[in-house]
């Protein structure tokens, strides 16, 4: 996008007015992660004694590709890097995207490969978590599923916040809660994580080759 403007000038003032918008979607995708990875560990953990059955997971005995389906959080993960150096160049300064957002993505494409896209988690003793998540005690679960659901309902990201140190050892930031007064987890009902766990999609990896960011 920016390279398509033959003007430095011109460059540097649209990626100005473009840094706000790349800033706050990257925010996105990286709480939108951190919901899954908080949904993931609740059903794996709440459901130990006496799994329940996934619903409505189409990728149940699929072939998938791994390169798209990680398309998007390598995508994500590369272009960080990239933004920082074009932040540099740009606007002559260092980037103020946190490091634990490439954390969050790390962890949330080890989830994905750790359980092989889903194609076989019928319940939710399928689901295999990443060391970096702990296991979260009684009282734990029934903060992280109580926000979950409040965020889900409101829309109110920052919510999330209140259990980030309950599940996972990242050191997440109170800066994310500046910008991202809205986030949505799409869930039906307490069993149905298709959609948020798998929102790096083929569909949508697709959508981003089409558009990509740059």
């Amino acid at each position: 996008m920016l390279f398509t403007i033959k003007s430095p000038h011109q460059r540097k003032f649209k990626f100005q007015m473009l840094y706000p918008q790349l800033f706050k979607a990257f925010g996105t995708h990286c709480f939108f992660y951190l919901g899954c990875l908080l949904w993931a560990s609740f059903i794996s953990n709440n459901f130990a004694d006496e799994p329940k059955d996934i619903i409505e997971n189409s990728y149940i005995g699929k072939t998938v590709k791994e390169d798209e389906m990680l398309f998007e959080v390598n995508y994500a993960i590369s272009y960080i890097e990239k933004l920082k150096k074009d932040c540099k160049y740009y606007l002559g300064k260092n980037c103020n995207i946190p490091e634990d957002w490439t954390k969050i993505l790390s962890v949330y494409k080890e989830f994905l490969t750790l359980n092989e896209f889903l194609t076989n988690a019928k319940t939710t003793d399928d689901i295999k978590l990443p060391a970096s998540l702990v296991q979260p005690s009684k009282d734990d679960l029934n903060k992280i599923i109580e926000i979950i659901e409040s965020v889900v309902s409101t829309g109110n990201l920052p919510e999330l916040f209140k259990v980030k140190n309950t599940f996972c050892r990242l050191n997440i930031s109170d800066l994310y809660s500046k910008f991202y007064p809205k986030f949505i987890i799409i869930v039906k009902t307490k069993m149905y994580i298709r959609d948020a766990i798998f929102y790096s999609s083929q569909q949508l990896a697709k959508k981003r080759r089409q558009n990509p960011l740059s």
